[in-house]
C-alpha cells in the first residue's frame, strides 16, 4: 500500500488551535477568526486588511511570527494575490 496522503491545512485552520490560549497568539487567534480577513490563505491580503483596520503593530507583528511558524508545517496551504489583483498563486509543499 501507498503513504496515507495527508490533509491540508489553511491558515485558519492553523490559527484556531491557539482560540483558548491565553498567550500573544491566543489573542490574534480570537481576533483572526472573529474577523473576515479569515477567510482568506492569502498572507499579503490579511496583512492589507490588518492596517486598513488600523491594528497595532504588536498585533500586526504577532500575525507575521504566526505566519513564519504556519510556512514551517509540511501539509500547509498558502497562497499569495498577486500585485495586480488577477488571481491568487497558490502552491503546496511536496511532502515526498
Amino acid at each position: 500500500m501507498g503513504r496515507p496522503i495527508r490533509r491540508r491545512i489553511s491558515f485558519k485552520q492553523y490559527m484556531l488551535k491557539f482560540i483558548n490560549e491565553k498567550s500573544d497568539r491566543g489573542i490574534f487567534a480570537r481576533w483572526f477568526n472573529g474577523n473576515e480577513s479569515s477567510n482568506t490563505t492569502a498572507l499579503n491580503l490579511v496583512e492589507k486588511y490588518m492596517k486598513k483596520c488600523r491594528c497595532t503593530d504588536f498585533l500586526i507583528n504577532v500575525m507575521k511570527q504566526c505566519w513564519e511558524d504556519f510556512d514551517k508545517i509540511p501539509n500547509a496551504r498558502i497562497s499569495i494575490v498577486l500585485p495586480n489583483g488577477r488571481g491568487i498563486r497558490e502552491w503546496e509543499k511536496n511532502l515526498a
